[in-house]
């Protein structure tokens, strides 16, 4: 049986795999904790492959950082196919 804290890491887990920004980040507050860096990484990765410039952004100012070279390269590709 899972405990409280392993069904609300599934969730935000879910919720990172599809790319959900804000319902990743409600998730981890019913945990009392933040998006780890590693979440919010995998966040902004689903995003650029998904072609998704703003919320990837979005997702990398969450981590306190811009988006990577590689990153913004991956969204022209996407764009321009």
């Amino acid at each position: 049986m899972r405990t409280k804290k392993q069904e609300i890491d599934a969730l935000v887990n879910v919720c990172v795999k599809k790319g959900l920004i804000a319902d990743a980040r409600e998730a981890a507050k019913l945990g009392n904790r933040e998006l780890t860096q590693e979440e919010i990484d995998a966040l902004v990765n689903v995003c650029v492959k998904q072609g998704r410039i703003a919320d990837a952004r979005e997702a990398a100012k969450l981590g306190n950082r811009e988006l990577t070279q590689e990153e913004i390269v991956c969204l022209r590709k996407n764009i321009d196919v």
